[in-house]
């Protein structure tokens, strides 16, 4: 029942942003001492810190590891996928971006008996490897072991003249100022090049992100064509993209 406890702990932490120790007490109805070794093994992750009385929600997700991240938010994130995977067709090369949603795709491709993914993610790499119907294309680069990926080392060519059909990106933020940001700069050049050679340009992002924003702008919202999401966002988020022209998809 621990780890089940854990992971609700961190998902209330998350949305509440800051909680104190009561409070965590009173809503999983458990002890002091049981709360204080939950959180320990939270803080521990990454994913939440120690504030004065309580938690806080870490507010640098650069900082919180890619496992860590990949168990936030876990159903949302496969709503966006099983969205994302109806945009995906025989024959088509695709570039999957590092992100905690995005490798959730992979599984989902095992249907096609003709797909070409292009990625920089090592978790993405591993979840491929079982499915032969996947030709799979690794970039070269710099490990970044925080977000298991590999960022470039200079200023050529990344992706080889590759032609891409569909580029499904990942995002920290995503603000009605016209900014889609991440927080890791060494991925930022393989985003804007996937940006430049995909036919299509989408982007995956769970409801969190919206308003949000991190440290550097990749893109800018009108170089999307679709924005998938688990969500209905505000009305303003749904009218901006409308006066654009960009598709926002959600469970309806």
């Amino acid at each position: 029942m621990r780890a089940p406890r854990i992971q609700q702990i961190e998902e209330y932490v998350l949305k509440h942003n800051t909680v104190s120790l009561k409070e965590l007490c009173d809503k999983f109805q458990v002890s002091m001492s049981t709360i204080r070794r939950d959180v320990a093994e939270l803080v521990q992750r990454g994913t939440i810190k120690k504030v004065y009385g309580g938690v806080s929600a870490n507010s640098q997700p650069d900082l919180v590891p890619f496992h860590a991240r990949s168990n936030i938010n876990q159903i949302a994130k496969q709503v966006v996928c099983d969205l994302a995977l109806q945009f995906v067709e025989e024959g088509d090369v695709i570039f999957i971006d590092t992100g905690s949603t995005t490798c959730n795709m992979v599984e989902g491709l095992a249907k096609f008996k003709n797909i070409t993914v292009i990625t920089n993610n090592i978790d993405v790499i591993i979840r491929a490897i079982p499915y032969p119907n996947i030709q799979l294309f690794s970039l070269p680069g710099m490990l970044n072991r925080k977000n298991n990926s590999f960022s470039p080392m200079g200023p050529e060519d990344i992706f080889h003249n590759y032609n891409i059909t569909k580029a499904f990106l990942a995002a920290g933020g995503i603000s009605l100022e016209g900014h889609v940001t991440n927080n890791t700069p060494l991925e930022t050049p393989v985003k804007q090049a996937a940006i430049q050679r995909a036919e299509q340009n989408i982007l995956l992002v769970d409801s969190s992100k919206f308003g949000a924003s991190s440290l550097i702008t990749f893109c800018k919202i009108t170089d999307l064509d679709k924005i998938i999401t688990d969500k209905r966002p505000d009305d303003k988020y749904i009218n901006y993209c409308r006066e654009h022209s960009i598709d926002l998809i959600f469970p309806q």
